[in-house]
């Protein structure tokens, strides 16, 4: 969209394309990989919860809200730091009970020995 603005100005050739290229670098240079392994900076654990939600499911129906009950499962997170000297980035993964429970305080976590690969999923969405 913003490619679509740049473009729909009365601008020479060289202004667009230095237009799109620092956009292009703005939208890319925060993207990094994030950290495989670490040591474990925090656990934290959240219950199963339910919660309510107000809505209407039919949008003709503007009047006539029902209320809708959902359950957010618990949830065992793990948030681990990078080791590597110089580097300093956090992590946090969603995990199982069982790697949650066999993990301390100052552990070394390493993703890649995990027995599945969603744990960077949040499905609380």
């Amino acid at each position: 969209m913003l490619v679509l603005f740049v473009i729909r100005f009365k601008m020479n050739k060289l202004q667009k394309v230095l237009g799109i290229g620092a956009l292009i670098l703005a939208l890319t240079s925060g993207c990094s990989k994030p950290i495989k392994s670490g040591r474990v900076v925090d656990k934290q654990y959240e219950p199963q919860r339910e919660y309510s939600v107000r809505q209407s499911h039919d949008p003709r129906l503007l009047g006539f809200l029902q209320y809708d009950t959902y359950t957010d499962d618990e949830d065992f997170i793990i948030i681990f730091k990078s080791d590597k000297e110089g580097e300093n980035k956090t992590r946090t993964v969603y995990v199982n009970k069982e790697v949650y429970d066999s993990l301390k305080l100052n552990d070394i976590f390493d993703t890649s020995k995990l027995p599945f690969e969603d744990f960077d999923q949040d499905y609380r969405k």
